[in-house]
């Protein structure tokens, strides 16, 4: 279809790989980011609330809430400077609704919801 792509690969969870490593390659290799998509998630255990551990929370939040900041921290400065850019934050209705046995992906997503608005308020272009 006449796409440039790049892929990167990246472990999410790496803070300093978003921002150092896989942000800046792009803003160096293209010049800006116009676009980010932050769509990542985990969510692949089901119990109840009071049968999970803090370890458990910890990955699960780190995952479907922290890379949704580690993106969008790495990619506004570029876009503040060139005063263009989109973020597109998808979540699930877990955040909406909630999902028994799913206390904290349900918290996380309903994060996400909620940063997207904050977000919005904070940057116009």
């Amino acid at each position: 279809m006449g796409a440039n792509i790049t892929p990167y690969i990246c472990d999410v969870r790496d803070e300093q790989r978003v921002h150092e490593g896989v942000i800046q390659e792009i803003i160096n290799r293209y010049g800006n980011m116009d676009i980010l998509l932050n769509k990542a998630g985990f969510w692949r255990m089901w119990k109840p609330f009071v049968e999970t551990t803090s370890d458990e929370w910890k990955k699960r939040l780190n995952v479907n809430g922290l890379v949704l900041l580690y993106f969008t921290h790495a990619v506004l400065p570029n876009m503040i400077e060139n005063a263009y850019g989109r973020i597109i934050n998808i979540g699930s209705v877990a955040g909406v609704y909630g999902i028994a046995n799913m206390a904290d992906y349900s918290m996380a997503q309903g994060a996400v919801s909620l940063f997207t608005k904050v977000r919005a308020k904070e940057v116009v272009f």
